[in-house]
């Protein structure tokens, strides 16, 4: 199972409820497994010399899987470890700064004086004629506090973590 490389935060948790409820890395564990089968199918067309132009092309899983496949492979992969990346390829754009913005934002909103304090700030620094550029940041260190705590409360990362199969239960 896919999900047996990740490690036990309140995510994981959180998602092991989801996979009870909705069966989410088993879906995710069978559509991955599928896809890496049309693409071991490709390969093997390609190696007997039946293949388009377009089959031809290999990309990074069919890369991956080569080295899966290579038995004087410097270091193993296994199937495991090619759906892992993936699902962090996936799920790696879910938390941005964006949100991070967002959660500033609600949390301003929920402390209207630490809300004026900023805009004070950023009106002392730069006016009401112009937007804040990057170098009036230096210059607004309770800005800066605003985004340090922001991203301490509620930090842009992986939804998941990894740890190694071999040491869990």
């Amino acid at each position: 199972m896919l999900w047996g490389c990740v490690g036990s935060s309140e995510a994981v948790e959180f998602l092991g409820v989801w996979e009870k409820g909705f069966g989410l890395s088993t879906r995710y564990d069978e559509m991955l497994e599928k896809v890496l089968k049309e693409h071991e199918h490709k390969a093997l067309s390609r190696a007997n010399g039946h293949h388009s132009d377009e089959e031809s092309e290999m990309d990074l899983m069919d890369i991956l899987l080569q080295v899966y496949h290579d038995a004087h492979a410097e270091f193993k992969i296994t199937r495991t470890h090619i759906k892992a990346f993936f699902l962090d390829l996936f799920i790696g754009g879910t938390d941005t700064s964006a949100e991070a913005m967002q959660w500033a934002m609600a949390e301003l909103l929920n402390h209207p004086e630490a809300f004026q304090k900023v805009r004070k700030e950023i009106e002392l620094v730069t006016g009401n004629a112009r937007l804040v550029d990057d170098s009036d940041v230096p210059n607004m260190p309770y800005l800066q506090a605003v985004v340090k705590e922001t991203l301490r409360l509620y930090p842009p990362g992986p939804v998941t973590t990894r740890v190694s199969p071999t040491l869990q239960d």
